[in-house]
């Protein structure tokens, strides 16, 4: 079982890899080769070896100086306790991106403005002004009423486009 862990998504920041051995369950006591083909983001690749840091346990650092994803092919290769070889191997991969550990962006800093609900709310607004009444009737008798959907989206104040 292998995994990564990255204290920070910002490019510079180390990757820390980890690789547990077990068989049955349980950690292996014999030694294991770990290693990993890294392909970086623009194609360049390297094999890391990792140390082995308690039983069964092997891990290793890789810096990342650039934006984008990092592949790593892990593989294990060793003899289990009955002395029969096992070969294991796990792709993993991990994002990296120019101001990681920031927010991402939103379009607006109010934490209660949903642009959906704007967007449906104006809507219905130019629907309200722009439908004659006899379309407005046939909706009705259709199950669909548009006065209602004002109410529903839109906050009660007249011409008022913010969703409720």
């Amino acid at each position: 079982r292998s995994r990564g862990h990255r204290a920070h998504w910002l490019t510079g920041a180390g990757l820390h890899l980890r690789a547990v051995i077990s068989e049955y369950g349980v950690p292996l006591e014999k030694t294991a080769s770990v290693r990993t083909n890294l392909i970086r983001p623009d194609g360049s690749s390297s094999t890391i070896v990792f140390s082995k840091v308690g039983t069964g346990a092997y891990e290793a650092e890789v810096d990342a100086h650039q934006a984008g994803i990092y592949r790593f092919t892990v593989q294990a290769t060793g003899f289990t306790s009955r002395n029969a070889p096992f070969t294991r191997e796990q792709v993993l991969t991990a994002p990296v991106w120019r101001g990681g550990n920031n927010q991402p962006p939103t379009s607006t800093d109010n934490p209660n403005s949903n642009s959906t609900l704007e967007a449906i709310c104006k809507l219905l607004h130019c629907l309200d002004k722009s439908t004659e009444a006899n379309f407005k009737e046939r909706l009705k008798k259709e199950g669909l009423y548009l006065d209602r959907l004002l109410t529903c989206f839109c906050k009660e104040r007249k011409g008022d486009t913010k969703p409720r």
